[in-house]
């Protein structure tokens, strides 16, 4: 069934052999733990021809695997390993989520984006029954652990229920791979990924309310569930500047940020926009246009709150121009305190302009 590769040790040329195979299998009307098994049996053969010599040179090695939309790296230390776990990975995707096929995570139904939802299964049922009782094995575990799911809580369920999992499921390593990616800087990458969805891009101009919306959805989603505390904390902090930005404070953009959050912070200025058509334009330019035309007019406060949140993205002259401006406008806006009564100036201030204290930040 496959050729006889490995007697030159040519584990790429049997990878590449294998993958043809898996894209047969794949095509064919009904996939059965017959025909896997069959595959098996080949690569145990191999391994029994020319064993020694794979045992001499080769100790454990990567291959790669996809599952669901993710590529993945699995260890192995056999032909029929590899075989094994390449397969898994391939068939599973293959069913995931499908009537009759494997199903999805709590967690996982949403992440998947290149994958096709609704498919009849076409894998032998006894495959598949396999291959949920694990993964409904490790979502008891995981609710059984007392503590609230997490990267760090999923990673130390990972790791002590393993073998268990194995014993229901000897393709486990897939699922286990895929998980620790999850709570790692795939999930991270994720979860970026996700927000940035929602922000200006190519062909996506959301106005800023509806973005706040879209990372709030975001930061009660379920990939926030295996987030780090780290990666929750910098999605609270995409909530609260874009809240900020909607509430006319200036949003951090001459701010050092850390790598999570800079192409989100990247993309939050081209909230700014001046001008329609072939005279659109956004982002720096789009402010500095902004304020020219402030300049030109004796700006109230409301005028004046539209380009506040952006004041960062003005050069520091422009920016000490326009929060002058600010000063100027909300001085002229305040009634004169009552002459026994100075000491609640400020006080009425902000109760009579709710929001525009973000002005001055």
């Amino acid at each position: 069934m496959f050729s006889d590769v490995s007697s030159s040790l040519d584990f790429e040329a049997f990878s590449a052999e294998l993958q043809v195979k898996l894209d047969g299998l794949l095509s064919s009307k009904f996939i059965s733990n017959d025909a896997i098994a069959k595959y098996l049996d080949a690569a145990r053969e191999l391994e029994t021809r020319f064993g020694e010599m794979i045992e001499a040179k080769v100790l454990k090695r990567p291959i790669s695997a996809k599952y669901g939309s993710f590529p993945i790296e699995l260890q192995v230390h056999t032909l029929a390993e590899e075989t094994a776990l390449r397969m898994a990975a391939a068939v599973k995707t293959a069913c995931l989520g499908a009537a009759g096929g494997v199903k999805y995570f709590d967690f996982e139904a949403t992440i998947h984006t290149t994958l096709k939802a609704g498919r009849p299964s076409n894998v032998d049922e006894a495959l598949v029954e396999k291959w949920n009782i694990a993964r409904s094995a490790f979502s008891s575990f995981l609710e059984r652990s007392g503590s609230e799911l997490s990267a760090e809580g999923l990673r130390v369920v990972l790791d002590r229920k393993r073998g268990e999992l194995l014993d229901l499921d000897d393709t486990w390593y897939v699922e286990d791979t895929f998980l620790r990616l999850l709570a790692g800087n795939v999930g991270q990458s994720t979860i970026q990924q996700q927000i940035l969805a929602g922000l200006p891009g190519e062909r996506r101009t959301p106005t800023l309310a509806e973005a706040l919306k879209h990372v709030e959805q975001v930061s009660h989603g379920p990939m926030l569930l295996l987030a780090s505390r780290e990666t929750s904390m910098h999605v609270k902090s995409a909530v609260e500047m874009l809240s900020g930005m909607l509430r006319g404070f200036e949003a951090p953009f001459a701010s050092p940020q850390p790598p999570f959050l800079m192409p989100i912070v990247k993309a939050a200025r081209d909230f700014c926009v001046h001008g329609v058509g072939v005279k659109r334009c956004t982002g720096p330019k789009a402010a500095a246009l902004m304020l020219k035309d402030l300049q030109a007019t004796k700006p109230t406060l409301v005028a004046l709150k539209s380009l506040a949140p952006y004041a960062q993205m003005l050069e520091t002259d422009d920016m000490a121009t326009f929060r002058q401006m600010v000063k100027e406008a909300y001085a002229g806006a305040l009634p004169a305190p009552p002459p026994s009564q100075p000491s609640q100036k400020r006080a009425k201030t902000q109760d009579a302009n709710p929001g525009l204290t973000g002005l001055f930040t």
